[in-house]
């Protein structure tokens, strides 16, 4: 969806009335890599994640005529994503169901919702500006900061020494920092608070 876009231009909610595929198809595209972060943040597990929110859109096609504005449908995604995430992780084994509910008896407030979605969306402008990079800072930034590889893991994967990954982390993490800090303070804080200092 367009960041411009004013609240009252509901321009998603006529199509996905009318079983408009393309619509639905927009819809991913704007929200999967975003819902697959967010069920991340709870599962630990990326096909966990993405079956979630693949879930997650279904039972929004499924209930497509309830929706009155742009804003309600992001709202449902994100709301049926961390419902399923909470029920995968009550079923998933004993030992995480007595913690799960032991959490789950104190009551979820909005703002813990609110965080994660700000910090889904901050994931998903760090992706957008990560694919802008050159390509091998883009691939040591991924590998060393998502996927949480060492740099004797990179250098091995990548075919390349030590130091290069070093030296590629750090450029990839300073032109990051610097990108976060023009788009404004709280997004250059929340980008240090999530990957500490370059």
């Amino acid at each position: 969806m367009a960041t411009n876009q004013r609240p009252d231009e509901d321009v998603l909610i006529p199509g996905l009335w009318d079983g408009d595929d393309r619509v639905f198809q927009q819809i991913i595209k704007d929200f999967l890599q975003p819902l697959r972060y967010y069920a991340w943040t709870f599962v630990k597990i990326k096909e966990v994640a993405e079956e979630i929110a693949y879930d997650a859109f279904v039972k929004l096609w499924q209930e497509r005529s309830r929706f009155q504005s742009d804003l309600q449908v992001k709202r449902f995604l994100y709301v049926v994503t961390k419902n399923k995430c909470l029920d995968h992780l009550k079923s998933a084994d004993t030992r995480f169901r007595q913690v799960l509910d032991d959490t789950v008896e104190i009551p979820i407030a909005d703002i813990d919702l609110e965080a994660k979605v700000i910090q889904t969306e901050l994931m998903q402008a760090i992706y957008t500006e990560i694919n802008n990079l050159p390509h091998k800072q883009a691939t040591v930034f991924r590998l060393s900061y998502l996927e949480g590889m060492s740099v004797e893991e990179i250098s091995i994967q990548l075919g390349i020494s030590i130091n290069a990954v070093y030296l590629n982390k750090s450029l990839a993490g300073k032109t990051l920092q610097r990108i976060f800090k023009d788009k404004g303070d709280w997004l250059y804080v929340l980008f240090l608070l999530q990957f500490g200092d370059f």
